[in-house]
């Protein structure tokens, strides 16, 4: 087999495919990789499916002590190949090294966040009471099952192979079967050998598949798998939702945990923006540009009060984007996307400023528009685009935050005692899944309190977060057990 030859995990087995051939592209030339793939064919899904199913059962694959042991050698042989990960992983998304070491570090620190919760045995939400008189009532839960787990673009670490699905799913004690993303399968197959001799080395093969292609065959075949329980997937409003119904159309349909599209306001008060416009502005500016805007988080939405202060954050903001220069995005459907949702964004409002946009690869400009209500129907533009808003009044602001789609994460800009504060807090709360005070919305933390998701179309469901302990709640089952010896009921 040519060493240009991409493979596919299966059962912890390394094969070529059979299907079409495809491979990655250099975001910032266009240049394709030597490295070809060729999609896994259907049998090659039935055997990767089939060996995960193996491993399921009432207390997961192995035991706690053997997961314990597995996240830490996963993240410990990830951190020992730093230098191969990032290096491969820059020439597939045009990150940048410093971003995708950062990237690698929240990767491997989320595998040990697992670990160590696994440790304190909360993982078990065992809960007690009596009833019957006096017999015992106990509710625990048990794994899942087989979980598909599909990548995300624009994480090529922390949201892939080994990223927070992955991490959750496995502490979880259910085994994976990972349909790689096809903007940087170089990436994905890496981390996954990586993985699967740590899988090997402890005698679990078959709890990890990774499967590589483009086409929505390949997915549509892994989801329709009959053995297989639960999604977790990260990427656009059109995506989840074409697996949400492909799950729901089976004989035993499965919940599919997606975390989709948001436009993410970022409320300014007339206080915050009289105080500290410039500075509000800078911060704006750097998280909506952030990964050329192409975080789940992104700040696409900018609310401004009518008046000077509000003109004045408008211009600095203006003035930011104006000379960002270039931004590259992932891949050229991407690109063509964001100029698309661009074209939208322009037809319906006043574009304030815009960069300029040239060289080689998937290269955009940043567009800064100025738009009007209504906002019921406002969509994601994935990469570097800000919206304005103005408002003039309190009940205003309110209004039309309460036309805002479903986000994950709001953020508001306030002085201490605004009696508008409460009021804003209240609206958003009924629409975001995370409020972020006098901050920014990128940026998510692995920890318990996190809540990544939000009322759809952010998420698929806004009673689960994908990031954070709690991520693992999506892939247990509860299960109550009355009158039952403990001796039967631990996990």
């Amino acid at each position: 087999m040519s060493s240009n030859t991409g493979m596919h995990l299966v059962g912890g087995r390394q094969e070529a495919g059979s299907g079409s051939e495809f491979g990655s592209f250099d975001p910032r030339t266009g240049e394709p990789s030597p490295r070809r793939f060729r999609e896994a064919g259907p049998d090659q899904v039935d055997r990767a499916v089939e060996a995960a199913a193996a491993w399921v059962s009432r207390k997961g694959y192995g035991t706690v002590q053997e997961r314990i042991a597995l996240l830490d050698g996963i993240a410990d042989a990830l951190d020992a190949a730093e230098s191969e990960i990032v290096s491969v992983a820059d020439r597939e998304s045009g990150l940048g090294e410093n971003r995708l070491s950062g990237e690698l570090g929240r990767t491997t620190g989320q595998l040990r966040a697992f670990s160590a919760f696994l440790r304190t045995g909360d993982h078990e939400d065992r809960v007690e009471d009596l009833v019957f008189d006096g017999v015992k009532l106990v509710r625990s839960v048990v794994p899942i099952g087989v979980v598909a787990v599909f990548e995300a673009s624009n994480f090529p670490l922390a949201f892939a192979t080994m990223g927070g699905d992955t991490a959750s799913a496995l502490a979880a004690g259910c085994p994976v079967v990972i349909k790689a993303h096809p903007d940087h399968p170089e990436t994905s197959e890496l981390v996954g050998n990586l993985a699967a001799e740590v899988v090997s080395s402890m005698d679990l093969d078959g709890i990890l598949s990774v499967l590589h292609g483009p086409s929505i065959e390949l997915g549509s075949t892994i989801v329709e798998s009959p053995a297989v329980a639960a999604v977790g997937f990260t990427g656009s409003v059109p995506g989840g939702r074409a697996l949400m119904d492909l799950a729901a159309r089976r004989p035993v349909p499965i919940p599919v945990y997606a975390e989709m599209g948001s436009v993410n306001p970022l409320v300014v008060t007339p206080a915050a923006a009289e105080s500290r416009a410039e500075e509000i502005a800078e911060g704006y500016v750097g998280s909506l540009l952030l990964g050329a805007g192409q975080f789940c988080t992104n700040p696409g939405l900018l609310f401004v009060p009518d008046g000077d202060a509000g003109e004045r954050l408008i211009e600095k903001v203006g003035d930011r984007v104006r000379s960002s220069g270039d931004h590259v995005l992932l891949d050229q459907r991407i690109a063509a996307r964001y100029e698309e949702g661009c074209r939208t964004l322009t037809s319906r409002g006043e574009v304030l400023a815009e960069s300029l946009a040239d060289g080689p690869g998937y290269r955009v400009r940043a567009v800064l528009v100025e738009m009007k209500p209504p906002l019921e129907d406002i969509e994601e533009v994935f990469g570097p685009a800000g919206v304005v808003v103005r408002y003039s009044s309190s009940e205003e602001l309110i209004r039309l935050l309460e036309g805002v789609p479903g986000a994950l994460a709001a953020a508001i800009h306030a002085e201490e005692d605004e009696p508008e504060s409460a009021d804003l807090i209240d609206v958003l709360a009924m629409r975001v899944g995370r409020i972020v005070w006098n901050g920014y919305p990128t940026g998510v933390a692995v920890s318990p309190a996190m809540m990544h998701g939000g009322p759809y179309p952010s998420a698929s469901d806004p009673l689960h977060t994908s990031v954070g302990l709690a991520a693992m709640r999506r892939f247990q089952r509860p299960i109550a057990f009355q009158g039952v010896p403990d001796a039967y009921t631990s996990i």
